[in-house]
This record gives C-alpha cells, structure tokens and sequence, in this order.
C-alpha cells in the first residue's frame, strides 16, 4: 500500500503544481506609453523612458548647370 502512495503522490503533487501555475495571472503592465509631435520628430514617453525618433529632410543635390542636369547644352552653343 505505500509502493502505491510513493508512485501516485508525486502524480498529484505535479498536477497540483501546474493548476496552480496555469491560474497564476500573468505580469502584464498597463501600456502608459504617450506619443505627441513635435514638429519634425515624435517623442514617445513611458514612465523612466523618452523615446525621440527623427529623420533627416530630404534635401535635393544642388544644380550645377544652372536650370540644366549636364552641361551638355553649353557645349553646343
């Protein structure tokens, strides 16, 4: 009777375990993450952390010719 007790103990103990763990809650913080514009860039805030993404204007080369890509129609004045 006690080889029975020693083999289906530890069965209910492990089942005990994994109810227990599978009602557990889960650690999930509250998203109190706050996004504004600030002209050009956007900063994210959260508690103990600033976020400020930004990107760079696009800006075209400057024209060296003038109104022209190449210097082409000056050759064949």
């Amino acid at each position: 009777m006690t080889t029975k007790a020693r083999t289906i103990a530890p069965l209910f103990a492990a089942a005990a375990v994994a109810t227990v763990i599978g009602a557990a809650p889960s650690a999930s913080a509250a998203s109190t993450r706050i996004c504004s514009d600030g002209g050009g860039s956007t900063i994210c805030q959260s508690p103990g952390n600033v976020e400020v993404h930004t990107e760079q204007p696009r800006v075209q080369p400057p024209r060296l010719y003038g109104e022209y890509e190449s210097a082409l129609p000056f050759l064949f004045n």
